[in-house]
């Protein structure tokens, strides 16, 4: 029988290992990414992912992938009953390149010649969102003068909302028109926004979020440009005029500023504009004296699978403030109370803050430690000093971006699985407080914090 993890079922009592078996944890090849001997699993090894498929063994954490595909051959032409690739004719001027059915070939890079409307569509997660960043800014320098537009949900609206780049905000509100089928009302709300994205009289919708509703919301735009990833899933590349390739293993970053590059915009420079709000940031100065340092402990995730235990992180505090002078802050949205509740910080902000609130006290931190979830991208973001827990996901696709020396993880045979169940969760319950501490000592010392590295 298969497991949560995509391999043979564990007996319940395998979901630790017995004592005296578990080494004291080491550091692997690259700076960051932590290690330990565990006893294997009663499991054969996930498929690809022996030594072969992946150098240095099963669970390695790899380098995040910044070098493109190599060139390819264009596709030949389409043959009789295939769809033609479009022309810059057929485009109204905005684009020419090519387009037609999916094709694993790689596309002529199209070119955009100065959209007066742009929609960018990335409706969630947060990290999503903050990882889409780059290709607002990548757009704003390519058209400093164009409307851009952003599709985003109410869970993730308060990163963008009033923020200097763009210029509207078109709120999509996912959970309540998912209900179409069995709500008249939802099926209107549906229909006045694709009234609304056709009426927006968008030249270039840019799809960052590769799903059927985010496509199929593309294409009731009516926009002559649709531009997405040739990867993209549940079939949302039928909706776009043009089609990007890009591995899936790239991290999210880079394949975003492939979208860019193939609509004209420099991806030389990859910023992250996060702008800052005076009221958020009062609002944080008066919960927390200005002046005194902080560590922001972020025990949350979307997934329970992606949780490093509550009482892991209550061990970090003690450390902290001794060793380093940090008093701990847990933060997180109204899910992580009863986890910080379990955390002996010297302040509680968990369910406290907005998310502008919340970007205000990354950007106060002298050391973040969190899972992988959305605020640990706000974090790396703003350049703070960081740990990234990792556990059922890969860092070589959402690590901290270019931050890959922040990543500690286990080198478990069933890791990176992307499961959001899982019986046991051993690359997380495995990994002790002192493998994070020896990485928060490094972090501390890379980032000029001489005072607090001691």
């Amino acid at each position: 029988m298969r497991g949560p993890c995509g391999s043979t079922r564990r007996r319940a009592t395998d979901a630790f290992p017995p004592p005296g078996t578990h080494a004291a944890p080491y550091r692997g090849d690259g700076p960051g990414a932590v290690r330990s001997q565990v006893p294997q699993l009663d499991r054969p090894p996930r498929p690809g992912s022996g030594t072969a498929a992946r150098a240095g063994g099963c669970g390695r954490h790899p380098a995040v992938a910044a070098a493109a595909a190599g060139p390819v051959s264009r596709p030949p032409a389409a043959g009789r009953g295939e769809p033609s690739p479009l022309s810059p004719a057929g485009l109204g001027g905005c684009v020419s390149g090519t387009s037609g059915r999916r094709s694993p070939y790689r596309q002529e890079r199209p070119t955009v010649s100065a959209p007066q409307r742009i929609l960018l569509i990335k409706p969630s997660s947060l990290g999503d969102v903050v990882h889409a960043l780059p290709v607002l800014a990548a757009l704003r320098h390519r058209w400093p003068d164009a409307h851009i537009s952003w599709l985003v949900t109410p869970a993730c609206a308060g990163l963008l909302e009033g923020h200097p780049l763009l210029d509207q905000v078109i709120l999509f509100q996912r959970r309540r028109l998912g209900r179409i089928w069995r709500s008249p009302a939802a099926g209107a709300e549906l229909a006045d926004l694709s009234r609304s994205l056709r009426h927006g009289r968008f030249d270039l919708v840019i799809d960052l979020q590769g799903l059927f509703r985010s496509g199929w919301l593309a294409w009731q735009s009516r926009a002559r440009c649709r531009v997405g990833l040739s990867s993209a899933r549940e079939l949302a590349w039928v909706f776009y005029t043009h089609r990007v390739a890009a591995d899936v293993n790239l991290h999210a970053v880079d394949r975003n500023l492939r979208l860019a590059a193939a609509v004209g915009c420099p991806t030389d420079s990859v910023e992250f504009p996060l702008h800052e709000s005076p009221d958020a940031r009062q609002y944080i100065d008066s919960r927390i004296p200005p002046g005194q340092p902080i560590a922001v402990l972020l025990p949350g995730a979307n997934w329970l699978t992606k949780r490093w235990p509550a009482s892991r992180f209550a061990e970090l505090v003690d450390p902290l403030h001794r060793r380093h002078g940090l008093n701990c802050v847990t933060a997180g949205g109204p899910e992580t109370a009863e986890l910080a509740a379990e955390i002996p910080a010297h302040y509680n902000l968990s369910g406290q803050t907005t998310l502008p609130q919340l970007v205000a006290l990354l950007r106060r931190a002298d050391l973040v430690i969190a899972n992988d979830s959305g605020p640990l991208h706000i974090a790396a973001a703003l350049g703070r000093p960081l740990v990234a827990v990792f556990g059922p996901t890969s860092p070589q696709r959402s690590s901290p971006y270019r931050r890959e020396d922040s990543v500690v993880r286990l080198d478990m045979p069933c890791s990176p699985c992307f499961s959001r169940r899982c019986s046991h969760r051993s690359c997380l319950r495995w990994l002790e407080a002192q493998a994070v501490l020896s990485v928060v000592q490094q972090q501390l010392a890379r980032h000029g914090c001489g005072a607090l590295a001691r």
